[in-house]
Parts: C-alpha cells; sequence; structure tokens
C-alpha cells in the first residue's frame, strides 16, 4: 500500500492499495514504486517493473526492469532499491543477476536501456544528475569504493574509500 502524509505525519491517506515496493517521490510530486507488471518472463518467473504514478493515484508510466527478461540460462532477481530523480525525469534501481549486482538509471520514458554500473547497487539520487552507490560485498582492491557518486552524464567521477564514513549504511 502507498501512503501520502505530511512530513509531521499528518493527512495520511492510501494513493494506492495493494502490493507496491521500494516507493520514492520527485521533488514535483510524482511517485515511483515497483509491482509486478502481469508479465512472465522467459524462465516462468514474474515480471516486474517501476510505475510512475500521480499523488492521488492515477499511473501515468511503466518503466520495464531487466526482471522481465530473465531466463534459466541467466536468473534476473527483482529489485530492491529504486529511487526516481529530484527532477522525476530518471529512475535508478539495482537487480542481481548471473553476472552479479548492479546499479542502473534510465530516463523515465526509456524502453529498458538502462545505464549499468557492475559490483554497486542501492542507487539513490543526490541531485537530478548525480546518485550515490554502494559497493556490493566487500572491496577487493583499494580502487574500489565502499561507496560511490555516479553522476548520470557520463562515467563514475570522485570514486575514494575515504568517502564512506558512520553516515553510511
Amino acid at each position: 500500500v502507498i501512503h501520502l502524509a505530511g512530513a509531521n505525519g499528518t493527512h495520511d491517506r492510501v494513493v494506492k492499495a495493494g502490493r507496491w515496493y521500494y516507493t520514492s517521490m520527485s521533488n514535483h510530486g510524482v511517485i515511483a514504486a515497483m509491482k509486478t507488471d502481469g508479465r512472465t518472463a522467459p524462465d516462468g518467473s514474474t515480471g516486474y517493473s517501476v510505475y510512475l504514478l500521480r499523488p492521488y493515484g492515477k499511473v501515468i508510466g511503466r518503466v520495464p526492469t531487466p526482471v522481465d527478461a530473465s531466463n534459466s540460462s541467466c536468473p534476473i532477481y527483482p529489485s530492491e532499491h529504486v529511487a526516481l530523480s529530484p527532477d522525476g525525469k530518471k529512475v535508478a534501481f539495482d537487480y542481481f543477476d548471473c553476472n552479479g549486482e548492479f546499479a542502473a538509471w534510465m530516463p523515465a520514458a526509456n524502453r529498458l536501456r538502462p545505464h549499468v554500473f557492475g559490483d554497486y547497487y542501492a542507487p539513490q539520487w543526490r541531485a537530478a544528475n548525480q546518485l550515490f552507490i554502494s559497493h556490493f560485498g566487500t572491496t577487493a582492491t583499494s580502487s574500489q569504493a565502499t561507496v560511490g557518486l555516479w553522476p548520470t552524464s557520463g562515467r563514475a567521477k570522485g570514486w575514494t574509500s575515504g568517502l564512506a564514513g558512520s553516515w553510511v549504511t
């Protein structure tokens, strides 16, 4: 169930009933949430998409995820994190498949052409054009940061192992 309330918890109301996961909201009130999409992947598993909704519950878009292409030779598992950019124009998520864990982002109007970064997950928007991403598992070399900044304009920059601190969860 998706709820919407004031910052102090007042005026709580249900936006959408059902099994919705990992909600996020843009600065303009667009809500992103993951849900099964009624599709069946080639391996017979359930498909998932990120849906975009108005604050009163009307679905205004659907962003497919790689899990819809899961197959028996390379299973793809649903995201555990979904984040809508502050301007509402990009969706970030993660997924796990036979090749590892990936942080991904793509324009909200895209047809499954995500930009991916391997061995990282849990993308969260820092700004409309920059994501925080966390390393999946233990880092093996000093060039692998525990967390990093990934600009949507190109390759990851500003990596530092020292960026991780007590504020990182």
